[in-house]
């Protein structure tokens, strides 16, 4: 277990291992109340499609990409939204290939890593998905989990879940991969998130609730409190139900202003991560009706509010950049994290394995913006800049043995143009 007792000073000083410099960590956003989705801020794609071309790159064998498809057929028998959909030949919006995705500081392997690109309005552009050479979990399963993350699909907690192919860290599901009723569960409300452009603005808008202020049990019943964002007439209807979990049962609701209060039950055998609300709220005309995904955590050990820091370690090896924060945050248990990496504001990394990242970028200056979660009420997030060389850094011995060539060199060319001089 981590020092309950150890507080990090409000901007950490990280000595960077593998480089001759310090970057200083800067904290983005520190709270036990921040908003998390799906995927965080996941909107679905640009152009809302109904598919989605794939491409599974020819490093694969005939065998290793017949897994990959099953894994795409998974997604598509249960009415993913979108659907996927196999092309020969890039430009694809997805592409899967064959490489090294990293692993964490204490040597552990990540099975793949997604990298989730969007665009201004935060829509899904393109995302690369690369799985290591015979993973563990196996290549069905792991290809499976990473087309989960390109519908929006979280990483959820592995202790909690096990049988969850979307869990983030540990061996197989037990199933080769297939999808559990959480699972699906997640994947509705993914679909959930999708925006569609409207008179009134992007819908639904997405609410947590402010209360309880820690996760529901398994079992349990709850009663939630949600701040709609200003107050509503006497004469307003609204209308709240699940949104798709079959496991979770609202039992009543009422809206005084703008402060709805709900009260649901969670049955036996809930996944733990979040459960979400489908909102409807219908004032007196000419008012347009409004509607809203709320959502709150259920967790089978509830953690109480408290505020923890997550800076982390940045260099570059052998052309590639590590982004290393497992070592680095203080928070006080042993509860299974979640981490997310944003790279420039618009390019998410989720690795499956639950590890430190490694991943490619072209050279220059970098923003990097690192969250951390414990699946439920408490995350922190850092953010810092970082300048991309872009390939190895060279080792000092390497350097005092070009110098001293070089002297040499130097040395004997005014030895030559003495004795030429005589």
């Amino acid at each position: 277990m981590k020092n309950a007792g150890a507080i990090l000073p409000r901007g950490f000083l990280v000595c960077l291992k593998k480089a001759s410099f310090i970057i200083f960590l800067l904290p983005l956003f520190l709270s036990a109340q921040g908003e998390r989705d799906v995927i965080k801020d996941y909107v679905g794609w640009a152009g809302n499609p109904d598919s989605l071309t794939v491409f599974i790159d020819p490093s694969f064998s005939d065998q290793e990409k017949d897994s990959i498809r099953e894994a795409m057929k998974r997604w598509n028998n249960a009415d993913s939204k979108p659907k996927f959909k196999e092309v020969s030949e890039k430009p694809a919006k997805i592409v899967i290939k064959e490489g090294d995705p990293g692993k964490s500081e204490d040597g552990t392997d990540n099975a793949g890593i997604a990298g989730i690109d969007t665009d201004g309005d935060g829509k899904v552009t393109s995302v690369e998905i690369i799985i290591r050479n015979n993973p563990n979990p196996g290549l069905k399963e792991t290809a499976t989990h990473e087309l989960g993350h390109s519908i929006g699909l979280d990483d959820t907690d592995a202790t909690a879940n096990p049988g969850d192919v979307m869990k983030g860290t540990g061996d197989s599901n037990g199933t080769d991969g297939n999808l559990s009723k959480h699972d699906s569960t997640e994947m509705r409300a993914a679909a959930k998130s999708i925006t569609t452009p409207s008179p009134a603005g992007n819908i639904p808008k997405k609410k947590r609730a402010l209360a309880p202020p820690v996760a529901i049990e398994p079992g349990q019943n709850g009663i939630l409190q949600f701040d709609l964002g200003f107050p509503f007439p006497p004469t307003t209807t609204v209308n709240v139900v699940s949104a798709g979990d079959p496991l979770l049962l609202v039992n009543s609701f009422n809206l005084l202003g703008n402060l709805l209060t709900v009260q649901v039950a969670l049955l036996p055998g809930h996944g733990s991560g979040q459960f979400y609300l489908d909102i409807q709220v219908h004032p007196p005309l000419p008012d347009p009706p409004v509607s809203y995904l709320g959502y709150h955590f259920v967790h089978s050990n509830p953690v109480e509010p408290l505020t923890f820091q997550c800076p982390c370690e940045i260099f570059e090896e052998a052309g590639r950049v590590h982004i290393n924060w497992k070592e680095h945050h203080n928070y006080p248990y042993d509860n299974p994290l979640r981490a997310h990496l944003l790279v420039d504001g618009n390019r998410n990394f989720l690795a499956r394995g639950g590890g430190d990242f490694t991943i490619d970028l072209n050279p220059g200056v970098h923003i990097f913006e690192l969250s951390v979660d414990d699946f439920q009420v408490n995350n922190c997030s850092f953010s810092t800049s970082y300048p991309v060389i872009g390939s190895p850094l060279v080792p000092i011995r390497n350097w005092a043995i070009f110098i001293s060539i070089l002297l040499i060199m130097v040395l004997a060319w005014f030895r030559l143009r003495g004795s030429n001089g005589h």
